[in-house]
């Protein structure tokens, strides 16, 4: 007779029979040892996906993830650099430029007063060398001597870092504010030069020390420092609150070693609006601008545009074809021609084209837009802005460009073209004036054609 045995009662063991192994739980790793098991290229595409914080976080975790992570490490924290060029800030620099395993990852350098020390001075910390002053000038009116050791000592740590070929001089927001509450730029000058040591042996024909720089001097530091290196600036960004042409000494564009390194130059933006001595700065910008023969894209800021732009449209010597053209920051630019005749000599390789709060006289956007429009038009041309276009005399704006066939906001796509058409209006709103913004994107010719049809729908009123 066959017997069954019921499932939830166990069999009994025979004695012959070996136990059986109880299972064995599956070993779960730490999350930091797991990311060990994965090769070193897994891990940097892990890494980079995670912003600053947290790859500091992993990087402390052991030295397999440290190590490998070293290269994302460098390109996320140390691309851009900043200095006040003070003393403490060049030893820092040095120090960097010297480790093979970081200075490569530097790219950009930027000059900025720290605004968490409330001092609105460069190179503190340093004695800086400056020329005997012209006859009625005092001493911290003359620019800096060129070969000093000050200026060779950045010159050192900055070209060891071979990568770093963009600059910038600037003035950061909180440092803005702080000085239009408790200084001006002159105040800042006699605070920081008039205390000049006695007469030292080490100057020479009536130069002098000081222990300060303003905007002028960092910007000529810099400039000393990629002469004198060979530095192949590529970009190079100039936005300080004023500039001094009298501190700047213009022989570097005569020197070969700058113009050789300036050649290499693509991008420049620039603030001229607030250099005092208006010939001098002219014919100072327009000259640099024009040693840039691989300029592509040029930014001009400020209502100190109109003169160098008059140079610019006459100057046959510039061998430069721009692809990126911006004029911003309530310039006033006359009448309107030679702005036009400076973007039609580049009209077969200009891309991009950007016009924001641009005053001409009357009459003048009209002309611009018609020789914008004439036989040859933009051909290149893949993305255009026209903001806040005015006429009026010049000290008082009457009328504005406008679109009064579109509605307030609109954002399409031709279907044929692919142009991305955006308009916007912002109505006039406690004390600011109303702004028509006009914005197309596209492939060329397609927006070139685009701003064709623009001009018919355009009205200055």
């Amino acid at each position: 007779m066959q017997t069954t045995t019921h499932p939830s009662k166990k069999r009994p063991m025979d004695a012959s029979e070996p136990p059986s192994a109880k299972p064995k739980k599956a070993r779960q790793l730490e999350p930091t040892a797991a990311l060990c098991t994965l090769p070193p290229e897994i891990v940097g595409t892990i890494a980079s996906n995670l912003d600053v914080k947290a790859l500091k976080s992993l990087r402390l975790a052991n030295h397999y993830l440290h190590d490998s992570t070293y290269h994302h490490f460098g390109a996320a924290v140390y691309f851009t650099q900043t200095t006040d060029l003070t003393s403490g800030s060049l030893i820092d620099l040095d120090e960097l430029s010297k480790d093979t395993r970081l200075s490569h990852h530097v790219k950009q350098l930027t000059l900025t007063f720290n605004p968490n020390h409330r001092i609105h001075h460069f190179g503190t910390g340093t004695e800086w060398r400056r020329v005997a002053p012209r006859a009625g000038r005092r001493k911290c009116e003359a620019p800096l001597v060129s070969d000093q050791e000050s200026i060779k000592d950045w010159q050192d740590a900055i070209a060891r870092l071979i990568n770093c070929t963009s600059f910038k001089v600037y003035e950061t927001p909180e440092v803005r504010h702080w000085s239009t509450v408790r200084t001006t730029p002159e105040w800042s000058r006699e605070d920081n030069h008039d205390n000049m040591p006695e007469p030292d042996p080490r100057l020479e024909n009536g130069e002098s020390f000081s222990y300060g720089l303003d905007h002028t001097d960092a910007y000529m530091v810099l400039i000393n420092v990629i002469r004198g290196a060979s530095i192949p600036v590529e970009r190079f960004v100039l936005l300080p609150p004023y500039l001094d042409m009298d501190l700047v000494d213009t022989a570097h564009l005569r020197d070969p070693a700058f113009r050789a390194a300036w050649s290499n130059l693509r991008e420049l933006e620039i603030d001229p609006g607030s250099w005092r001595m208006a010939g001098d700065r002219e014919r100072y910008v327009s000259g640099l601008i024009g040693l840039a023969s691989n300029l592509d894209a040029l930014t001009l800021h400020m209502d100190g545009c109109l003169g160098i732009l008059r140079r610019l449209a006459t100057d046959t010597s510039h061998t430069f074809k721009l692809k990126s053209l911006g004029l911003c920051g309530r310039a006033y630019l006359g009448s309107g021609r030679s702005l036009a005749k400076f973007i039609c000599r580049h009209r077969a390789t200009l891309q991009r084209l950007n016009l924001e709060h641009i005053a001409l006289l009357d009459g003048g956007v009209g002309y611009l837009l018609n020789t914008l429009n004439s036989a040859q038009g933009l051909s290149a041309l893949r993305s255009l802005c026209l903001k806040g276009l005015e006429e009026g005399t010049g000290q008082t704006v009457g009328k504005r460009l406008s679109f009064p066939v579109f509605r307030a906001l609109v954002d399409w796509v031709d279907q044929d073209t692919g142009v991305h058409f955006r308009h916007k209006y912002q109505p006039r709103s406690y004390g600011v004036a109303a702004t028509s913004t006009i914005e197309l994107e596209g492939q060329a010719p397609h927006v070139g054609v685009a701003l064709r049809d623009l001009e018919a729908k355009a009205r200055v009123q």
